[in-house]
């Protein structure tokens, strides 16, 4: 099972958290696999390198990735929430779709 986390402050996401495998096929053939990769590695490329995002911190590895905001500007923050939001949408959908493989959690914290 893959869990997916976001954490929001103030209704803002400064992190999401992705965390084991789905399973839902073998190895190169798993399309729920292959989609939550693709859309979480495009949204880390975009804060990257379209946004500049400073102060980010990210990990990638096996069965893991964790893109973490919570020590960037509030301008960054701001100009990230786009791309951010639209992939918790994305999140939701696919642990809508496949909840025997996907888990999905939201973390909100101030107001």
């Amino acid at each position: 099972m893959t869990k997916i986390e976001f954490s929001e402050i103030n209704e803002k996401i400064v992190k999401f958290l992705i965390k084991g495998h789905t399973n839902n096929s073998e190895y190169g053939t798993d399309i729920v696999c292959a989609s939550i990769s693709a859309t979480s590695i495009m949204t880390l490329n975009a804060l990257i390198e379209i946004l500049d995002v400073k102060d980010m911190e990210y990990e990638m590895k096996d069965g893991y990735m964790l893109c973490d905001l919570s020590n960037s500007s509030d301008e960054d923050l701001v100009k990230s929430q786009d791309f951010l939001k639209s992939f918790k949408l994305f999140s939701e959908q696919i642990a809508d779709d496949y909840p025997k493989n996907v888990q999905f959690k939201v973390w909100r914290y101030g107001k």
